[in-house]
């Protein structure tokens, strides 16, 4: 899929995709053809097949429990042969012929073979398509990873089911997957090579930092995310995240939040241990971090603390006990937004890390992508969060980089107390941060105003955030589309993984 994805989908998109040499595309209409959405593809091609399949099996059935019967007469085309006759008597007396002159009947249906393995294979992928369903993928994650394994099963049972000789459709699709699995299988690092770090940032946040090995870093990009998993949980089963990276970075940044069971135990088995501040690393497996141990470390161990007064994580851990394994780096659909001359990048929660990625690589290569200017749009809820993106807002500071192509909105929809509010203003205020406590984006009104202040210009809007938002900054963009141009829209860019 990533091949044809990459090579055919992607070039399809960008060719029917409206601009200003392409006026000729009105039937594309307000949105943007987009086939290189890789959730989009993975859902066309299985409701495709699902499609087929159902439909597949529903003749068989038919077929199975009503057969064709072909009634063959040895007399036909002689002389004296009555053809009306011959049919009234093979519709009264159905009989194979044994004798000269005597009817043969030919049943045609269904072989047994074929009949039972298509039952087999429609019930695994009944099961299969049954914990896909929104609801059930939501509150029972892991019921859902697990029972999508199926798919091999399904896989095994449709070989079985199609004819020897079809074999040679199915069998060059199914190795390509399989040498697909095993090359991702040789990308996966373990961090217990060297100590991962830990942030606690707040009650429902924290971040992970690893090392990652010089092929993923020769991989990195902006906008890219890895599958992570813990084998003190379980060995099977695999989460995405995005990341805060670009080429260059020596850590890995993985920002998690606590929404389901894995994520839980991980924070369980790194913080709820008893960490003590005088155990060395070697000893316990783990040191948790203080103010005055912090002078301590060296520069190959940066833990990268903010230094504003009540912008710091909770507490933050060194472990070598717990090993953290990563694939990727992979690719998503937020690499297509610098295609547009203005991108609006919205974010709730830990979905700041895919954007952060972006402004970092607009700030350090504005010379290679088509866009000019970037709005930040993040909205979270504990005060605290903040200073996840502490980090990103004093690099610009430091090196100067503050100018009108780059704006920050961020909105802390919990109001934060008094002293807290005092640090973040001295902290972040700026000409180009908005800073805005115990209220929520208005994300209509933020999208009209950047429409407007680019009139001329496309604009690109990419969400990373949970469900319900990013239904309502849809519509929000598809409301402004209504009065812009084809050729000056908003092009909406989103990919979820729960």
């Amino acid at each position: 899929m990533n091949i044809l994805r990459k090579f055919i989908l992607d070039r399809m998109s960008r060719l029917l995709k409206p601009s200003t040499r392409k006026k000729w595309l009105f039937f594309s209409g307000w949105r943007t053809i987009r086939m290189e959405n890789t959730l989009s593809l993975h859902l066309l091609f299985t409701l495709g097949f699902v499609f087929w399949s159902v439909l597949h099996s529903a003749l068989g059935v038919y077929r199975y429990y009503n057969p064709t019967i072909i009634i063959t007469y040895p007399g036909a085309g002689k002389a004296g042969f009555d053809p009306h006759l011959a049919a009234l008597d093979g519709l009264l007396s159905i009989r194979s012929g044994t004798g000269p002159g005597e009817p043969i009947v030919t049943v045609k249906r269904v072989r047994y073979k074929y009949f039972v393995t298509g039952l087999i294979d429609m019930s695994i992928l009944f099961v299969l398509v049954l914990f896909t369903l929104p609801p059930i993928r939501r509150r029972f994650y892991e019921l859902f990873y697990y029972t999508h394994h199926l798919f091999y099963a399904v896989v095994v049972a449709t070989l079985l089911h199609v004819k020897i000789s079809d074999n040679k459709v199915w069998v060059p699709g199914v190795a390509i997957y399989v040498i697909d699995k095993l090359y991702r299988m040789t990308k996966v690092q373990l961090s217990n090579k060297e100590p991962i770090s830990v942030k606690d940032w707040t009650a429902s946040t924290y971040e992970i930092r690893v090392k990652p090995t010089e092929r993923i870093k020769r991989m990195l990009t902006y906008g890219q995310y890895v599958h992570i998993n813990c084998p003190e949980i379980s060995k099977l089963e695999w989460h995405p995240f995005d990341i805060a990276n670009i080429k260059g970075d020596e850590y890995l940044n993985i920002y998690i939040k606590k929404d389901g069971k894995w994520t839980q135990q991980l924070y369980n088995l790194l913080f709820d241990n008893g960490a003590s501040t005088t155990s060395s690393l070697s000893e316990q497996g783990r040191v948790e971090v203080t103010d005055k141990a912090l002078e301590s470390f060296s520069d190959e161990v940066d833990l990268g603390l903010s230094n504003a007064d009540g912008i710091k994580p909770k507490r933050i851990i060194l472990t070598d006990k717990i090993s953290i394994g990563i694939t990727g780096c992979y690719e998503s659909i937020y690499k297509y937004a610098f295609e547009n001359q203005v991108i609006a990048l919205i974010a709730t929660g830990t979905g700041i890390a895919t954007n952060a990625s972006i402004i970092r690589y607009f700030l350090a290569r504005p010379e290679k992508v088509k866009t000019k200017k970037i709005y930040l749009v993040w909205s979270y809820r504990e005060p605290e969060t903040i200073g996840m993106l502490y980090d990103l807002i004093k690099s610009i500071s430091d090196k100067q980089l503050w100018n009108s192509s780059i704006f920050f909105y961020i909105y802390c929809t919990k109001k934060a107390d008094e002293s807290f509010e005092k640090v973040v203003i001295s902290e972040f205020l700026t000409n180009q941060i908005k800073y805005t406590i115990g209220e929520r984006p208005n994300y209509k009104s933020i999208l009209r105003s950047i429409a407007d202040d680019n009139a001329n210009s496309t604009v690109g809007v990419t969400f990373v955030g949970n469900r319900a938002t990013q239904r309502s900054v849809s519509r929000k963009c598809n409301a402004v589309n209504r009065t812009r141009s084809v050729t000056a829209k908003i092009n909406f860019y989103h990919e979820y993984y729960n």
